[in-house]
């Protein structure tokens, strides 16, 4: 098959406390690869998430969205090659205090916001799509999480 798909995975400061980096590493990597078999089995890459902080999020996301707030989570799609000539699919920016908020079991929230983020790299939308584009990825997340908990 060639070169291994990945997760890399980079914690910014303050964010250590939130995130059970081996936990979350073998539950990306496990929806990476489901992903990837079954959507784009032709393509090898990695995918980068970042962790932070809402001031941070806040940040770019007024940057990039021009919306001045924190959000959960943010993607940004790339191919570019590392240095190892594998590509990356792109970025995952995740917000550890907003998921905290949004729900009483961090882990699966995390989990739940990669499968979003990777989704929107491959593709997938929910904003200024058909309902059919919608649903589409709902059910991908929805797919996702049943797997990964099998």
């Amino acid at each position: 098959m060639g070169k291994k798909s990945r997760v890399l995975i980079f914690l910014r400061r303050g964010t250590r406390s939130f995130v059970d980096k081996a936990q979350f590493s073998k539950n990306a990597e496990n929806a990476f690869e489901i992903l990837r078999s079954n959507i784009f089995p032709e393509r090898e890459g990695y995918v980068e998430v970042t962790f932070c902080l809402d001031r941070e999020m806040k940040n770019i996301n007024k940057e990039f969205r021009n919306k001045d707030k924190a959000t959960d989570v943010l993607s940004f799609p790339s191919d570019f090659l590392n240095d190892k000539k594998v590509p990356t699919l792109g970025d995952i920016l995740i917000s550890v205090e907003t998921a905290k908020r949004q729900s009483k079991d961090l882990k699966l929230e995390l989990i739940k916001l990669f499968n979003h983020g990777i989704l929107h790299l491959l593709g997938f939308d929910h904003e200024n799509v058909s309902q059919k584009e919608r649903q589409k990825m709902k059910r991908w997340e929805r797919k996702l999480l049943k797997l990964l908990s099998s």
